[in-house]
């Protein structure tokens, strides 16, 4: 799903353009590791990415990263328990893929850090 782009600041110089690109359409369910299909942030400066902390923790938290860059990492800390967590994300050759999220030490668990949405950002 790619919604109209919304342009900040006037459209002229320092404009700032983003465009929906990708919404999760289960955010509470499940996000096995996987590349989304039919994003292509190869145009954008960056992406910003949405995401709860947990299937069950509807807490949306949020990761800036350049578009030209490696990728990123959304992590973050389950308030009752104080358990952290990441789910890393790559950037190939325009695409976005993310990674099985982790929770703990170094298990895998892909009810934790799930995306719900994915947009270009144009500077």
């Amino acid at each position: 799903m790619i919604g109209n782009p919304i342009t900040l600041g006037g459209g002229g110089s320092g404009a700032v353009q983003i465009q929906l690109l990708w919404t999760n359409s289960a955010p509470t369910s499940s996000f096995a590791a996987q590349t989304l299909t039919g994003v292509n942030i190869s145009t954008y400066t960056a992406v910003l990415i949405l995401y709860n902390l947990s299937t069950s923790v509807e807490r949306s938290m949020s990761c800036l990263a350049l578009a030209s860059g490696a990728g990123a990492m959304l992590w973050g800390c389950n308030d009752t328990s104080a358990t952290q967590g990441a789910r890393r994300v790559t950037f190939s050759s325009g695409s976005v893929q993310f990674e099985a999220g982790y929770a703990g030490s170094s298990t895998t668990n892909n009810n934790v850090f799930i995306p719900t949405a994915v947009y270009g950002v144009r500077f």
